[in-house]
């Protein structure tokens, strides 16, 4: 009710359809009596009173008339019916506010305020039609609308961000009895099921984002250029190609993420998200904090990929292999050492060994493959002699001590 009661559009519709002439409605509007509740109370007395002039000399005042004798009698019961009309739903929505419940149904907007909020919106954003697939249901509107009338912010999962062409052609009915409260009498109450959002390709994920920024706008809580930014900001690092050790960021996380952002959005907006006196909306003072939140970052992190037993083996292996392992031929390969340490290895099955080291010893009495640069004339610089580089041990290959290498090696 209160939509009806502050809406400058029902009240402009309401009144022309009672044959109110537009200059005068105009004029009105210009006054300041630009709703059904500035209606209801712009004066002191209620309707039904026997003598109800102060009304119209109240009313004479807006319409910048000299007194309610200028007032076309015509016009009189016009304006008396909106009068009675305004004031009667004022009562009922205080009587609503008292004995509200938590079962009790979302308030919607109404369609006159649709309306007019749809025009001014396409003008706006000339860049966009919304229409189709764009256009957010009015179910999507009404949650949106709820939470402005409440001055509270929910969180609205994207799939009940449904597209008012989905709307059209799957609500269903659903009947249920519910006792009034206050009196305790039964009766019959028809809720609409909505369907729910398409979300199979990242596409239509990114249409259900953009219809929850188009109703948040509509509403006046956010401006869609901000709240698009967001989810294109989303969107985005899905379309970015994965490192070859990740996998790219699904829109399982994006989901995730916009939750979270919604989470620390209801935390930071707790005083309302009504525009203050100054126009600010909170949920856009408090967005760009709300994106720092840890949590959020943390949910668009790309995940590694898992890796198969086999290529950890692989890995391992290659780690591990000695340098003479290295090239051999299917079949051959085997090392042929002597005693129970890194005895000497037979030369045969050595494919790629240098000549001076073949029938040297391949390994250190632990197990650790020497390198075979090292023990070359071109010696190695990754490392010091009786350390490792990545290549092997660097110590002899003949002798197998560890503080020469085999060209300083005096062992016949």
């Amino acid at each position: 009710m209160a939509g009806h009661l502050d809406s400058q559009s029902v009240f402009t519709v309401r009144l022309t359809s009672l044959g109110i002439d537009e200059a005068s409605i105009n004029q009105l509007i210009s006054s300041g009596i630009n709703t059904m509740a500035r209606l209801a109370y712009i004066c002191s007395i209620q309707p039904g009173v026997s003598d109800d002039n102060p009304f119209f000399v109240a009313l004479a005042a807006a319409l910048r008339l000299g007194g309610p004798d200028d007032i076309p009698v015509g016009d009189k019961a016009a304006y008396r019916r909106a009068w009675f009309e305004s004031s009667t739903v004022a009562i009922a929505e205080v009587r609503s506010k008292i004995e509200a419940t938590s079962e009790d149904a979302p308030k919607r907007m109404p369609k006159e305020e649709r309306n007019a909020r749809h025009k001014k919106q396409q003008a706006k954003l000339g860049g966009i039609k919304i229409e189709g697939v764009v256009e957010p249901s009015h179910a999507l509107l009404d949650a949106v609308w709820a939470m402005r009338e409440e001055n509270s912010l929910r969180y609205l999962q994207l799939e009940s961000c449904t597209s008012r062409s989905q709307e059209i052609l799957g609500v269903k009915k659903e009947s249920f009895v519910k006792a009034e409260s206050g009196s305790g009498h039964l009766k019959q109450v028809t809720r609409d099921l909505n369907p729910t959002a398409d979300l199979t390709t990242e596409y239509r994920v990114r249409l259900a984002f953009q219809r929850r920024a188009l109703a948040f706008d509509a509403c006046e809580i956010c401006e869609f250029s901000i709240l698009d930014e967001v989810n294109e900001y989303l969107y985005s690092l899905v379309m970015k190609e994965p490192l070859d050790t990740h996998h790219g960021i699904s829109i399982s996380q994006v989901m995730r993420a916009d939750r979270q952002l919604f989470i620390r959005l209801i935390e930071l907006t707790r005083e309302g998200i009504n525009p203050d006196a100054h126009g600010r909306r909170p949920m856009e003072v408090f967005l760009a904090q709300a994106r720092m939140d840890p949590l959020f970052s943390a949910t668009l992190q790309p995940l590694p990929k898992a890796q198969s037993q086999a290529a950890v083996h692989d890995r391992q292996k290659s780690f591990q292999e000695t340098p003479y392992s290295r090239g051999k031929g299917k079949g051959k390969g085997k090392q042929a050492s002597k005693g129970k340490g890194g005895g000497k290895s037979s030369s045969k099955g050595q494919k790629g060994v240098p000549e001076e080291l073949k029938g040297l010893r391949s390994s250190t009495k632990s197990g650790r493959p020497f390198c075979w640069n090292f023990n070359l004339a071109a010696g190695c610089q990754d490392a010091k002699v009786g350390t490792e580089c990545w290549k092997g041990f660097h110590g002899c290959m003949k002798c197998g001590a560890n503080n020469h290498g085999l060209q300083s090696c005096d062992r016949k």
